[in-house]
């Protein structure tokens, strides 16, 4: 009789042995992976590196123009310019118009740096919002207020240009400064100046 219990008692623990194994929390190694395409468990595949398919969409494309220019674009960069209509066959003539842009030309003569091209919404200026555009309707177009940018550099300050490409324009929509710093704006130029008075730049309008 207690071999019976025994032997009933190994049966049981095996039992739970087997269904410990093969319950949801159970990873097989490479060696026990179905073959062939079939549906057996498998292991998971080790995450990629980056934040996911952000990552992901910006490595299908460049990282730099025919010029030598940084394209500043992330995959969510990427996505929102292509979203709006703008993708990598619109890159040479998003050049072509900041580089022709006189107050670009005079920055550069000025011994400011290009950093890149970037692609940006101008949201404090967009037609879509509704604190400045009571009237705008929730199926606005934010897109008719983005486009691709050049970001520039000298001496501590960033300012970056917004091209609208339909209408063949270039818009220099912001400047970011030092805290200790004002932007004056009078009518033909912008004086960025320290709380001393000492004038760090002004950028003339062509």
């Amino acid at each position: 009789m207690n071999s019976l219990w025994i032997s009933a008692g190994i049966l049981v623990i095996l039992a739970v042995i087997m269904a410990g194994c093969t319950g949801p929390g159970y990873v097989p190694s490479q060696n026990n992976q179905t073959q062939g395409g079939g549906t057996g468990l498998m292991k998971p595949a080790a995450s990629p590196t980056g934040t996911g398919p952000a990552d992901q969409f910006t490595s299908k494309h460049p990282t730099i123009t025919d010029q030598g220019i940084p394209l500043l674009l992330t995959g969510t960069d990427w996505q929102l310019a292509e979203g709006c209509g703008w993708t990598e066959k619109d890159i040479q003539e998003t050049v072509a118009l900041f580089t022709s842009n006189c107050e670009v030309n005079n920055l550069l003569a000025d011994g400011w740096k290009i950093e890149g091209i970037g692609y940006d919404m101008n949201f404090l200026g967009s037609r879509c919002r509704m604190s400045t555009h009571p009237d705008t309707t929730e199926s606005c177009d934010w897109c008719l207020d983005a486009g691709p940018t050049l970001v520039m550099q000298r001496d501590g300050l960033t300012t970056e240009f917004l091209a609208n490409m339909k209408n063949q324009t270039v818009t220099r929509f912001r400047t970011t400064i030092p805290d200790d710093a004002a932007s004056i704006s009078t009518g033909d130029s912008d004086i960025v100046t320290l709380r001393n008075g000492t004038v760090l730049y002004t950028f003339r309008k062509c």
